[in-house]
């Protein structure tokens, strides 16, 4: 009853901060190239853990599943999630992590594109993990590398130093060009797509310190 309370709470918390966020979308034009990519417009994103809250507000009420751990967090991310009209699917490294790939790669065949914060849940920050990779190669869809910045957020003492953008926050959101991995990908090869969407990522992260226009 208590965690209940909670979610309603922090939903209504997190509804009003996204009302009062104004954003900019920058180069969507990756966007499209990523989703005209892939069977029926189906890609996967790739974000930092700090900015995947403005990252997922940023795509509210869209035909997208990001990736959400079964942890008590993760819990409430889902229910907030689902109320504003995003879907999670429930996975991770350590739980459920093969299920929720597998969930995924069905995903996209109905047009569903999904997220991953590439250096979740756990860290170490801003290094990407080869799940992403193999999700890619086995859906054939492309990788947009992302990251929704605000010009003013809170910063948690976690890990990975979370942001919150503060309210009526300017979040301008970045989307890298796209990243298509080979379908005679190999194990041993996914390591060059991982440090490609690392530089893409740290782009987007130079780019956004930049004033805003």
């Amino acid at each position: 009853m208590i965690f209940k309370f909670t979610c309603y709470v922090v939903y209504a918390a997190v509804r009003l901060l996204h009302l009062s966020y104004r954003y900019r979308y920058i180069d969507e034009v990756n966007k499209v190239s990523s989703e005209e990519y892939g069977a029926n417009n189906a890609m996967i994103m790739a974000t930092w853990h700090n900015n995947c809250f403005g990252g997922i507000l940023a795509h509210t009420f869209q035909n997208f599943n990001p990736l959400m751990s079964k942890s008590k967090d993760g819990d409430l991310v889902a229910f907030v999630c689902e109320r504003m009209g995003i879907a999670p699917v429930r996975g991770s490294s350590s739980r459920g992590g093969k299920e929720a790939r597998e969930q995924i790669v069905e995903n996209f065949k109905r047009g569903y594109s999904s997220a991953i914060t590439v250096d979740g849940p756990k860290g170490p920050i801003y290094e990407v993990k080869m799940g992403i990779v193999d999700i890619a190669r086995r859906g054939n869809v492309a990788i947009l590398p992302f990251g929704a910045i605000a010009d003013r957020y809170w910063t948690l003492k976690s890990w990975d130093r979370f942001r919150i953008p503060k309210p009526f926050a300017r979040i301008r959101v970045f989307y890298g060009e796209p990243i298509v991995v080979s379908l005679g990908t190999v194990k041993e090869q996914q390591g060059v797509y991982a440090e490609q969407i690392q530089k893409a990522l740290m782009i987007i992260e130079a780019s956004a310190k930049r004033p805003c226009k």
